[in-house]
This record gives C-alpha cells, sequence and structure tokens, in this order.
C-alpha cells in the first residue's frame, strides 16, 4: 500500500495505469525517448520487445565518449565507442517495424587519415577508418529500406569543428519518394549524382562544401521544398531560388568571411527570410515578397567604407518587409553605419 502526498491511501497496482495503456501507445511513449533509453525499457516486463517496433530510431554519440578524439599531440588514431557502435548494431538487427517516421545519428566522423595515409598506415588507421564508412553506410541505407520520412544525419557529432575529409553520403540519400525533412551536417554530397526527392518539403545542411551546379540540381530536385537551411556551407556564389521555397535561413561561416566569398540570392517567391554572420557577403534580388527578415550580424563587422554600402543596398532591399527583427548586434551595427555616413 501507497500514501500520496496528502495521506491519501492508494492500493498497490491502481496506480500503474502506464500497464494498462495499449501497446500502441506505449511504442509511442517509447518512439519519442532516445533510442538508448527506449531499449533499456526491455527490462520492465511490460515492455520487453516494444521497443522493437518504435517508429522513431536516435542515436547520439555524445552521451558516450570523451569529446577530444581527434587531433592534438597524442591523436593514435581514430576512435569509435564500442558502447555506441554495439547499440545501433543490436537495434537495427532486431527492429521489426517496416516502416520509420525518424532516423537521427550524432556521430563525430571523417575520413582524416585518407590525407595522411602514409604517415598513419603502418598503424592501419586508414583502414579503420574505411570500414567505420563502409558500416554508416549500411546504417543509412537501413533507414532508407524503412522508407524513412525525416531523416537526420549529423557526423560532426560534439567533437569537430570542421571536417578536412567528408564521408560521401550513399547516392540513394538524394534519390527516392519518402523523404519529406532532411538535415545533413559534415556530410559531403557527390557532385555526379541524381537528386530527385520528390516529396522534400524541409532541407539543412550545415558545414557542407557545396557548387553551383550542386545547388541548382538540388532545388530542380526538390519541386516541394518549401524551407531551405544553409549554415556554413562554403562553395555557394549564387542562389536562384524557386518560387515554392517560402523559407530561407542563411548563416554565413567564417571560411565564406576570410575569403571574402560573395553570394547573390534570387529570391522571387520568399516570404521569411533569416540571416545571420557576414551578412554583408550577401546581396538579395526580386526580394520583395518578403514579408518578414531577421538579420544576426557578426560580431566581427569592421565599420569601413566599402562593407557600410554593402549592408546598407541590404537593408535597403528590405525597407519594404512587414516584420523586420535586428539582434542586438545587428542594430550596432546599423548605429556605427549611420555614424560613418555622418563622417
Amino acid at each position: 500500500m501507497m500514501r500520496c502526498s496528502k495521506g491519501t491511501k492508494i492500493e498497490e497496482g491502481q496506480n500503474d495505469w502506464i500497464s494498462q495503456l495499449p501497446e500502441s501507445v506505449l511504442v509511442d511513449i517509447l518512439s519519442y525517448l532516445p533510442t538508448k533509453d527506449a531499449v533499456k525499457m526491455a527490462l520492465i516486463s511490460r515492455f520487453r520487445n516494444l521497443w522493437t517496433y518504435i517508429h522513431c530510431l536516435s542515436f547520439d554519440e555524445c552521451a558516450y565518449h570523451d569529446h577530444n578524439r581527434y587531433g592534438g599531440e597524442n591523436y593514435d588514431g581514430p576512435h569509435y565507442d564500442e558502447r555506441f557502435l554495439n547499440l545501433i548494431r543490436h537495434v537495427l538487427i532486431l527492429h521489426e517495424r517496416t516502416t520509420i517516421d525518424e532516423f537521427h545519428l550524432k556521430f563525430a566522423f571523417n575520413l582524416f587519415n585518407t590525407i595522411h595515409d602514409d604517415q598513419y598506415n603502418s598503424d592501419g588507421y586508414a583502414s579503420k577508418e574505411r570500414r567505420m564508412a563502409s558500416e554508416l553506410t549500411t546504417w543509412i541505407k537501413f533507414s532508407l529500406r524503412k522508407q524513412v520520412k525525416v531523416l537526420d544525419i549529423d557526423l560532426l557529432g560534439c567533437g569537430l569543428s570542421e571536417p578536412e575529409v567528408n564521408y560521401e553520403l550513399p547516392t540513394r540519400i538524394l534519390t527516392n519518394n519518402y523523404l519529406k525533412e532532411l538535415s545533413l551536417t559534415g556530410c559531403g554530397i557527390e557532385e555526379k549524382g541524381c537528386i530527385q526527392l520528390m516529396l522534400l518539403s524541409k532541407l539543412s545542411l550545415k558545414k557542407i562544401m557545396l557548387s553551383d551546379k550542386i545547388m541548382g540540381e538540388i532545388l530542380i530536385g526538390c519541386p516541394m521544398l518549401e524551407e531551405l537551411s544553409l549554415d556554413g556551407c562554403c562553395g555557394l556564389h549564387k542562389l536562384k531560388l524557386a518560387t515554392n521555397i517560402k523559407r530561407l535561413k542563411i548563416i554565413v561561416g567564417w571560411r565564406n568571411q576570410m575569403s571574402n566569398s560573395r553570394l547573390e540570392i534570387s529570391c522571387s517567391g520568399l516570404k521569411s527570410l533569416e540571416f545571420a554572420g557576414a551578412i554583408q557577403l550577401v546581396q538579395l534580388k526580386y526580394s520583395a515578397s518578403i514579408f518578414d527578415a531577421s538579420l544576426y550580424y557578426s560580431r566581427t563587422f569592421m565599420c569601413e567604407r566599402r562593407i557600410y554600402e554593402e549592408v546598407q543596398m541590404l537593408l535597403l532591399k528590405l525597407a519594404e518587409v512587414s516584420v523586420f527583427i535586428p539582434c542586438t548586434w545587428t542594430t550596432l551595427v546599423i548605429l556605427s553605419l549611420l555614424c560613418l555616413d555622418l563622417i
């Protein structure tokens, strides 16, 4: 017998309402837990095999490892936590649901040793990476076989800020009729691959080397795309958005700023725009349709006449938007520009 906080007596088993729920509801509950925790629920008899039917799979390596696996004076090759790898292997082998809604993977991985093969070859570092790359490919293909709708692959994990050599995605990831949302971080996209994602409505790319050609093929191959996010992606010079894209988020990273790489954006049908970083490197064309805009300026702003003119042109392009949201730093930049105009 138990007592609640007010002293009311409760018979044993009376408050175990979770066990009385239908299995379909229990599966939904488990699906929104980290998969690591959902599997642990098998220790409870009522939940024994239910985790094998969850529709959301989420694997985060950052719960397992030391954050500093790469680089440093004492570098001794790539390390992959076997507990994390064994969890994924165990789940993918025993998972019984025919389809899944979401697949999330956060795993710090790149092919660092492929460019240092001569230095580390005697220790087999490069071959270890290649084996890991092959296994990573099987994980991604597993999600595609399950007709995943939301796919999130983050290969920066929590240990790498910039990948030295990207793992190249299997081409099948960019040619399917099931994906509705796709998020890729620290991956490589093959320039020769065919891109056809007929149902994709939301795309997020972070720390990925792009080109005008690749981005053009992505936009052509995603006719239902409505939201696009580009965070720290290099290699773009011209971005011509299709009229179906309504929301755009762009973070201009430090690599673009160091190389002074400029980006021209044509956005005739855009409704919502969010800029961050070195916004002076961005030029807008056909921006009359934008309803709301947000600016988050880089703290490395330098008050120079040339930069003043570039930012002034951008602000003029956004002068007619109904909702304009500047961050505090952007407000300071605008004030500095006004001061410069008085000099």
